[in-house]
Protein backbone atom coordinates (compact mmCIF):
# COMPACT_ATOMS: atom_id res chain seq x y z
CA UNK A 1 0.00 0.00 0.00
CA UNK A 2 2.86 1.98 -0.34
CA UNK A 3 2.05 3.48 -3.23
CA UNK A 4 -1.05 5.03 -1.89
CA UNK A 5 0.71 7.81 0.19
CA UNK A 6 -0.58 10.47 -2.92
CA UNK A 7 -3.45 8.94 -3.60
CA UNK A 8 -7.25 9.93 -2.26
CA UNK A 9 -9.18 8.75 -4.70
CA UNK A 10 -9.33 4.75 -5.35
CA UNK A 11 -11.27 2.94 -7.93
CA UNK A 12 -11.58 -0.81 -7.86
CA UNK A 13 -12.38 -2.79 -10.38
CA UNK A 14 -13.31 -6.66 -8.64
CA UNK A 15 -15.10 -8.08 -11.93
CA UNK A 16 -12.36 -10.77 -12.13
CA UNK A 17 -12.58 -11.65 -8.33
CA UNK A 18 -14.52 -14.84 -8.37
CA UNK A 19 -14.68 -15.41 -4.71
CA UNK A 20 -13.92 -13.11 -1.35
CA UNK A 21 -12.98 -16.00 1.57
CA UNK A 22 -14.47 -14.94 4.77
CA UNK A 23 -10.86 -14.37 5.93
CA UNK A 24 -9.77 -12.42 2.97
CA UNK A 25 -13.18 -10.39 3.15
CA UNK A 26 -12.64 -9.13 6.58
CA UNK A 27 -8.84 -8.50 6.24
CA UNK A 28 -10.03 -6.54 2.52
CA UNK A 29 -12.95 -4.36 3.73
CA UNK A 30 -10.59 -3.51 7.22
CA UNK A 31 -8.30 -2.13 4.85
CA UNK A 32 -10.37 -0.46 2.81
CA UNK A 33 -11.69 1.68 5.85
CA UNK A 34 -8.11 2.52 6.59
CA UNK A 35 -7.58 3.84 4.14
CA UNK A 36 -10.73 6.03 4.40
CA UNK A 37 -10.15 6.91 7.42
CA UNK A 38 -6.69 8.44 6.04
CA UNK A 39 -9.43 10.04 3.76
CA UNK A 40 -9.02 8.02 0.69
CA UNK A 41 -12.66 8.37 -1.24
CA UNK A 42 -13.49 4.04 -2.55
CA UNK A 43 -15.30 3.86 -5.55
CA UNK A 44 -16.03 -0.51 -5.62
CA UNK A 45 -17.10 -1.23 -9.51
CA UNK A 46 -18.42 -4.35 -10.41
CA UNK A 47 -19.12 -5.67 -6.98
CA UNK A 48 -22.12 -7.60 -7.01
CA UNK A 49 -21.36 -10.84 -7.11
CA UNK A 50 -19.22 -10.57 -3.95
CA UNK A 51 -22.28 -9.30 -1.83
CA UNK A 52 -19.80 -6.34 -0.10
CA UNK A 53 -21.39 -4.21 2.25
CA UNK A 54 -22.33 -0.76 1.44
CA UNK A 55 -20.72 1.03 3.93
CA UNK A 56 -17.21 1.38 5.83
CA UNK A 57 -15.83 2.06 9.06
CA UNK A 58 -14.53 5.36 9.99
CA UNK A 59 -14.08 7.63 12.95
CA UNK A 60 -17.04 8.64 14.50
CA UNK A 61 -19.52 5.46 12.89
CA UNK A 62 -19.93 4.24 9.45
CA UNK A 63 -20.12 5.84 5.73
CA UNK A 64 -21.24 4.74 2.62
CA UNK A 65 -19.05 3.44 -0.18
CA UNK A 66 -20.18 3.98 -3.44
CA UNK A 67 -20.52 0.96 -5.65
CA UNK A 68 -21.02 0.68 -9.60
CA UNK A 69 -22.23 -1.83 -11.93
CA UNK A 70 -19.66 -0.16 -14.64
CA UNK A 71 -15.92 0.41 -14.27
CA UNK A 72 -16.96 3.68 -16.46
CA UNK A 73 -19.24 4.60 -14.14
CA UNK A 74 -16.94 4.63 -11.35
CA UNK A 75 -14.38 6.51 -13.01
CA UNK A 76 -16.53 9.31 -14.40
CA UNK A 77 -17.42 10.01 -10.64
CA UNK A 78 -14.10 9.96 -10.14
CA UNK A 79 -13.19 12.81 -12.64
CA UNK A 80 -16.05 14.82 -11.13
CA UNK A 81 -14.11 14.63 -7.69
CA UNK A 82 -11.06 15.92 -9.30
CA UNK A 83 -12.74 18.67 -11.21
CA UNK A 84 -14.87 19.79 -8.20
CA UNK A 85 -11.76 19.49 -6.32
CA UNK A 86 -9.88 22.22 -8.84
CA UNK A 87 -12.75 24.28 -9.04
CA UNK A 88 -11.09 27.83 -8.07
CA UNK A 89 -7.48 27.08 -8.68
CA UNK A 90 -5.71 30.01 -10.01
CA UNK A 91 -5.06 29.62 -13.82
CA UNK A 92 -1.45 29.64 -15.45
CA UNK A 93 -0.24 33.10 -14.75
CA UNK A 94 1.84 32.94 -17.80
CA UNK A 95 -0.88 32.74 -20.47
CA UNK A 96 -3.72 35.36 -19.72
CA UNK A 97 -6.47 35.41 -22.53
CA UNK A 98 -9.05 32.93 -22.97
CA UNK A 99 -7.56 31.59 -25.75
CA UNK A 100 -3.74 30.74 -24.26
CA UNK A 101 -5.78 29.18 -20.94
CA UNK A 102 -7.55 26.71 -23.41
CA UNK A 103 -5.17 25.65 -25.67
CA UNK A 104 -3.14 23.65 -22.87
CA UNK A 105 -0.59 21.80 -24.66
CA UNK A 106 -0.63 24.61 -27.21
CA UNK A 107 1.13 27.14 -24.95
CA UNK A 108 4.88 25.56 -25.74
CA UNK A 109 4.28 27.31 -28.92
CA UNK A 110 5.44 30.94 -29.08
CA UNK A 111 2.75 33.84 -28.73
CA UNK A 112 2.54 35.12 -32.26
CA UNK A 113 1.90 31.12 -33.25
CA UNK A 114 -0.34 30.70 -30.60
CA UNK A 115 -2.27 33.98 -32.03
CA UNK A 116 -2.25 32.78 -35.68
CA UNK A 117 -4.07 29.60 -34.42
CA UNK A 118 -6.66 31.84 -32.48
CA UNK A 119 -7.92 33.84 -35.39
CA UNK A 120 -8.57 30.76 -37.08
CA UNK A 121 -10.64 28.52 -34.73
CA UNK A 122 -13.99 28.34 -34.81
CA UNK A 123 -16.09 27.85 -31.52
CA UNK A 124 -18.63 25.39 -31.03
CA UNK A 125 -20.78 24.88 -28.13
CA UNK A 126 -22.38 21.14 -27.15
CA UNK A 127 -25.08 20.21 -25.02
CA UNK A 128 -24.68 17.36 -22.68
CA UNK A 129 -25.18 13.80 -24.71
CA UNK A 130 -24.51 15.65 -28.37
CA UNK A 131 -22.33 13.52 -30.57
CA UNK A 132 -18.72 15.68 -31.56
CA UNK A 133 -17.71 13.41 -33.53
CA UNK A 134 -18.98 9.66 -35.28
CA UNK A 135 -17.08 6.78 -35.85
CA UNK A 136 -17.19 6.91 -39.97
CA UNK A 137 -16.62 10.63 -40.02
CA UNK A 138 -13.92 12.12 -42.34
CA UNK A 139 -11.15 13.31 -40.19
CA UNK A 140 -11.25 17.43 -41.03
CA UNK A 141 -11.48 18.74 -38.16
CA UNK A 142 -8.70 19.28 -34.77
CA UNK A 143 -10.58 19.53 -31.97
CA UNK A 144 -9.56 21.32 -29.03
CA UNK A 145 -11.66 21.78 -25.45
CA UNK A 146 -12.45 25.00 -24.07
CA UNK A 147 -14.85 23.45 -21.35
CA UNK A 148 -16.73 21.18 -20.16
CA UNK A 149 -16.12 17.23 -20.68
CA UNK A 150 -16.04 14.86 -23.18
CA UNK A 151 -15.57 10.94 -23.74
CA UNK A 152 -14.26 8.94 -26.88
CA UNK A 153 -16.09 5.08 -26.69
CA UNK A 154 -15.77 2.45 -29.20
CA UNK A 155 -18.11 -0.67 -29.83
CA UNK A 156 -16.66 -4.11 -29.29
CA UNK A 157 -17.87 -7.38 -29.68
CA UNK A 158 -18.73 -9.11 -26.18
CA UNK A 159 -18.59 -12.75 -25.42
CA UNK A 160 -22.30 -13.03 -24.86
CA UNK A 161 -22.58 -11.95 -28.89
CA UNK A 162 -23.94 -8.54 -27.86
CA UNK A 163 -21.73 -5.37 -28.91
CA UNK A 164 -21.06 -3.49 -25.64
CA UNK A 165 -19.71 0.20 -25.62
CA UNK A 166 -16.29 1.03 -24.24
CA UNK A 167 -14.82 3.90 -22.72
CA UNK A 168 -11.21 4.90 -24.22
CA UNK A 169 -10.81 8.34 -22.65
CA UNK A 170 -12.38 11.31 -21.48
CA UNK A 171 -11.04 14.95 -22.51
CA UNK A 172 -11.32 17.90 -20.43
CA UNK A 173 -10.45 22.08 -20.58
CA UNK A 174 -6.86 22.15 -22.65
CA UNK A 175 -7.00 18.82 -24.23
CA UNK A 176 -7.18 17.74 -27.81
CA UNK A 177 -8.83 15.00 -29.67
CA UNK A 178 -9.08 13.93 -32.91
CA UNK A 179 -5.53 14.35 -34.41
CA UNK A 180 -4.88 11.00 -35.50
CA UNK A 181 -7.66 11.17 -38.74
CA UNK A 182 -6.99 15.04 -38.93
CA UNK A 183 -3.15 13.95 -39.42
CA UNK A 184 -3.79 11.03 -41.39
CA UNK A 185 -6.51 11.71 -43.09
CA UNK A 186 -8.15 8.79 -42.57
CA UNK A 187 -11.79 8.26 -41.30
CA UNK A 188 -12.89 8.66 -37.57
CA UNK A 189 -12.50 5.26 -35.95
CA UNK A 190 -14.31 5.97 -32.33
CA UNK A 191 -17.67 8.52 -30.92
CA UNK A 192 -17.08 11.73 -28.84
CA UNK A 193 -20.08 12.72 -27.08
CA UNK A 194 -20.42 15.50 -24.80
CA UNK A 195 -20.42 14.51 -20.73
CA UNK A 196 -21.77 17.56 -19.90
CA UNK A 197 -22.67 21.20 -21.84
CA UNK A 198 -19.81 22.11 -23.73
CA UNK A 199 -17.20 23.79 -25.49
CA UNK A 200 -14.64 23.41 -27.95
CA UNK A 201 -11.93 24.93 -30.26
CA UNK A 202 -11.98 23.37 -33.46
CA UNK A 203 -9.60 23.57 -36.87
CA UNK A 204 -10.51 23.03 -39.95
CA UNK A 205 -8.51 21.15 -42.26
CA UNK A 206 -8.75 23.97 -45.30
CA UNK A 207 -7.55 26.49 -42.83
CA UNK A 208 -4.48 23.93 -41.73
CA UNK A 209 -3.73 23.87 -45.74
CA UNK A 210 -3.64 27.26 -46.02
CA UNK A 211 -1.60 27.99 -43.03
CA UNK A 212 0.63 25.29 -44.10
CA UNK A 213 1.04 27.89 -47.30
CA UNK A 214 1.37 31.01 -46.26
CA UNK A 215 2.89 30.41 -42.48
CA UNK A 216 4.82 27.55 -42.57
CA UNK A 217 6.65 27.83 -39.42
CA UNK A 218 3.47 28.18 -37.41
CA UNK A 219 2.47 24.70 -38.74
CA UNK A 220 5.73 22.85 -37.91
CA UNK A 221 5.62 24.05 -34.41
CA UNK A 222 1.86 23.02 -34.44
CA UNK A 223 2.62 19.00 -35.52
CA UNK A 224 5.76 19.06 -32.94
CA UNK A 225 3.08 20.28 -29.89
CA UNK A 226 0.89 17.32 -31.63
CA UNK A 227 3.37 14.75 -31.50
CA UNK A 228 4.31 15.92 -28.26
CA UNK A 229 0.67 14.97 -26.93
CA UNK A 230 0.31 11.71 -28.75
CA UNK A 231 3.82 10.65 -27.11
CA UNK A 232 2.24 11.66 -23.52
CA UNK A 233 -0.87 10.10 -24.54
CA UNK A 234 0.72 6.82 -26.06
CA UNK A 235 3.30 6.84 -22.64
CA UNK A 236 0.17 6.80 -20.34
CA UNK A 237 -1.46 4.17 -22.77
CA UNK A 238 1.88 1.67 -22.48
CA UNK A 239 1.45 2.64 -18.23
CA UNK A 240 -2.11 1.29 -18.35
CA UNK A 241 -1.81 -1.71 -20.71
CA UNK A 242 1.69 -2.65 -18.43
CA UNK A 243 -0.70 -2.64 -15.07
CA UNK A 244 -3.38 -4.82 -16.29
CA UNK A 245 -1.42 -7.43 -17.57
CA UNK A 246 -0.03 -7.63 -13.65
CA UNK A 247 -3.94 -7.38 -12.27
Amino acid sequence: MGIMSDVWILVLDVAHVTELPVESRGLFLNELSALRRRGVVVLMARARHLNLPRTLSVVGGVEEMPQFEQLDQALEWAEDLLLDSTKGEDRDPLFSSEIDQTLGFLGLLQPSHRQTLADLMQCRTFAKGDHVIRKGDSGHELVLVREGRFTITIELPGSDGQTHESRLATFEPGMCFGEIAFLSGTPRTADVTADLDGSCWVLERHDFDNLRQWEPDVVTELLLALTRDLGTKLALTSYQLTLMEHL
